[in-house]
């Protein structure tokens, strides 16, 4: 849910019930949730199932916010500020997700910031298109470049 890797505690009709734990409330922004409000949500990947597009893991590195929203025709860039020590795993052009929708980074990135072209599709299909200025967002960074981090 808005890209955090969770098991379904309780299925009931169209409801479904997670069990946060504090880790889960710290680093992400489902604490503050509301009802009736709208996420992103995704099943996992089956093992053997068809990858087609970036490798995530649903396993949140922290909060980002939303620095500006700026539209051009029918798409739309997002800059997003993040912790400084996140910014060290981010490569242009490579995967991020944000609020569980994996994203191309643009080449431009400055300490600290990123951006993000949103096309129609993904401005139509996921909550991406109501995040405005000042919003916070779940982000996960690309999963190699941690595994690289780790091995130095």
């Amino acid at each position: 849910m808005d890209g955090v890797c969770l098991t379904v505690d309780r299925l009931e009709g169209k409801e479904l019930q997670f069990r946060l734990l504090p880790e889960t409330l710290r680093v992400t922004t489902l604490g503050s949730l509301k009802a009736g409000g709208r996420v992103n949500l995704e099943r996992s990947l089956r093992v053997g199932g068809r990858v087609g597009g970036h490798l995530l893991l649903g396993h949140v590195d922290g909060r980002g916010r939303i620095v500006s929203r700026r539209r051009a025709g029918d798409s739309v860039t997002l800059e997003i500020s993040l912790p400084v020590p996140l910014a060290a795993l981010l490569v242009p052009k490579g995967p991020v997700a944000v609020d569980g929708v994996s994203l191309t980074l643009d080449s431009r990135i400055g300490r600290g910031r990123f951006s993000v072209h949103l096309v129609s599709h993904t401005l139509s299909a996921t909550t991406l298109d109501g995040k405005k200025p000042g919003g916070a967002v779940n982000l996960e960074l690309d999963p190699v470049a941690k595994y690289l981090r780790g091995m130095l």
